[in-house]
């Protein structure tokens, strides 16, 4: 059964991770602390390394020992909306929304201090685990294109994919509580190597969190959809965001290539599906295109955005949207990748 923490949480952390285990070990020591804990109806009352929690109905949040119904923040007295998120909400889910403006730009190296949203300790320390367990390779399926491509950005703009965290706890006004379940349960994840959905089968506790960050994160999709546009024109992609898992044999090299020629217009529409097997021509394409894409050594952000803005570059008949997005050295075996690509296209209809 899916577990609602890996569902929820992941909407923030934006990837299955490798490894989450969180403890939180059911147990009957002080049981009798919940006692006379009716967490305002709306909740049960269960014990937490000896100290009563609540766990909360859909559309509540915990407060204390209190579940307190989820509303929409308040705008604060002294502060505006945090910086991060110009960028409207996002009609569709990323990887299929149309290509961004052309030659996009990446982050600059340092985030303003002035940028960063209001947060506190444990705010910091929930977004730092949210973005070390995003960089840790999943145990097992393969790679995938858009897994491999998020760690790269975590890599590159770590920072600034922590102020998007940040603000969207503060824009949400997640309270303490669900910040602090979410931790215990990231650096579980993190210590002992399972995944988060094994945890929350295993223990209520976790499942109970879960649910709380999934009435957050319904309650704030829009929030979450701006942090996802504008993640993907920062980035080149939206970390903190879901993405259709391709696991073709080949791995992500195969991803590639098959996703880039999805984009040309008439290739046959199995070229999407894991288990068909391509005609003799687009067969060639595809191993040909492998050896290129190889060859270059392209980071995973690189290879992602060949998919990603596959039909502007197929258009342009250029790598420019995906320079925007290459360190200096990276640049040159980009544009060679990229034209060999554009050489095993089809030729159109009307010169056939």
């Amino acid at each position: 059964m899916p577990s609602r923490l890996c569902s929820a949480v992941r909407i923030l952390a934006a990837a299955v991770l490798a490894g989450g285990a969180c403890t939180w070990p059911p147990t009957t020591r002080g049981r009798a602390a919940c006692d006379g804990i009716a967490c305002s109806g709306h909740g049960k009352c269960a014990v937490v390394r000896g100290d009563p929690a609540c766990a909360c109905d859909p559309g509540h949040r915990p407060e204390g020992l209190n579940c307190l119904p989820l509303a929409a923040p308040a705008a604060p007295a002294t502060a505006g909306p945090p910086p991060v998120v110009p960028t409207p909400p996002a009609p569709m889910p990323a990887e299929l929304a149309p290509a961004a403006p052309a030659q996009p730009r990446p982050p600059p190296p340092a985030v303003p201090r002035s940028a960063v949203p209001p947060h506190d300790a444990e705010h910091d320390r929930l977004c730092a685990l949210v973005l070390d367990a995003l960089a840790v390779a999943p145990a097992a399926g393969g790679p995938a294109l858009a897994e491999t491509a998020k760690r790269d950005a975590v890599a590159r703009y770590r920072d600034h994919l922590k102020v998007d965290c940040l603000a969207f706890l503060w824009e949400a006004k997640v309270g303490a509580d669900a910040v602090r379940c979410a931790a215990a349960a990231f650096e579980a994840a993190l210590r002992e190597g399972v995944g988060l959905d094994v945890l929350a089968a295993r223990d209520p506790l976790v499942a109970a969190c879960g649910g709380t960050w999934k009435t957050i994160a319904e309650a704030r999709a829009d929030a979450l959809r701006r942090v996802i546009a504008a993640q993907r024109e920062r980035f080149g992609v939206a970390v903190f965001g879901f993405h259709r898992a391709y696991r073709f044999e080949g791995g992500a090299t195969a991803e590639t290539c098959r996703r880039f020629f999805a984009a040309v217009p008439g290739a046959p529409e199995g070229l999407l599906a894991p288990q068909w097997a391509p005609a003799a021509d687009w067969r060639e394409r595809i191993d040909a295109c492998g050896r290129a894409v190889d060859g270059a050594g392209l980071a995973p952000l690189l290879r992602w955005c060949l998919v990603d803005r596959a039909p502007a570059v197929i258009s342009a008949r250029s790598g420019a949207q995906c320079e925007a997005y290459a360190r200096h050295d990276e640049k040159e075996p980009l544009g060679r990748a990229v034209g060999a690509l554009l050489a095993l296209l089809p030729a159109p209809p009307d010169r056939l």
